[in-house]
């Protein structure tokens, strides 16, 4: 496969199959390719990658109740307690688990059903998780490089007929009604606020597409020869991005 019919092949999507899934082995394989050929700084992985494989069912629906994408129903904008607020997403959520993940006012899921992939990589915050040369913790840097690492993962997934999803609209706030994959791991909570240390999601499987030919993600997606077909709108042009001095 060309670098370009990868990086075509690659789109963000919310549906995974459950019933045809990829070896661990694998997903081990691709991982490790990718740990082969993307660039950390020094080699100092102050992130770690935790793994949540088709046995983790029932963590990852729990997880995707707390992904609400729609804006006016986050946690964060919303106009109640906590409890309120997750006993709503739970009811939204349920209401369209039961009419195949179409909700009541929209086309779109309000969902981000792409962490219940088969394998789910969480991308955490983990100083000296690997450090053969002692590079200093700087988590802005250290966010950077986890972020090269999931698009690199993204590609290297797609060169084996793998899809790949991420996921970062998950509440990072909650108290109550947080959810293990996403809590407070290695770092003092309260330095984060309260606020989880897990940086990305990152979803592994085959997508279910429940037989749509086409898929509109702001850009088009064919479906049958596993190609985007055009930008999305909202692509900046370079002279929005650019300033040469």
């Amino acid at each position: 496969m060309e670098l370009e019919e990868r990086l075509n092949r690659r789109f963000n999507y919310r549906h995974f199959q459950q019933d045809n899934i990829p070896s661990k082995e694998l997903i081990n394989e691709i991982l490790q390719k990718t740990i082969d050929v993307v660039p950390i700084k020094n080699e100092g992985w102050h992130f770690k990658l935790e793994a949540w494989g088709p046995e983790h069912y029932d963590e990852k629906r729990e997880l995707a109740i707390i992904t609400i994408a729609n804006r006016e129903h986050m946690f964060g904008v919303f106009d109640g307690d906590e409890d309120e607020w997750y006993e709503n997403a739970t009811k939204l959520y349920e209401y369209e688990e039961q009419n195949n993940w179409k909700p009541k006012d929209r086309n779109l899921t309000y969902f981000n059903n792409q962490v219940r992939a088969p394998y789910l990589v969480s991308v955490v915050l983990a100083h000296n998780t690997w450090n053969p040369k002692d590079e200093p913790v700087w988590d802005v840097l250290d966010s950077f490089m986890a972020g090269m690492f999931g698009y690199g993962l993204s590609v290297i997934a797609n060169e084996y007929d793998v899809d790949c999803s991420f996921c970062a609209c998950f509440e990072k706030g909650l108290k109550n009604h947080f959810n293990y994959i996403t809590t407070k791991h290695d770092t003092e909570w309260k330095k984060l606020g309260w606020k989880s240390d897990c940086l990305a999601l990152i979803g592994l499987g085959y997508y279910d597409f429940f037989g749509k030919k086409k898929i509109n993600t702001g850009s088009i997606y064919d479906t049958e020869k596993r190609i985007k077909i055009g930008n999305k709108k909202t692509k900046p042009k370079l002279e929005n991005v650019i300033e040469w001095k």
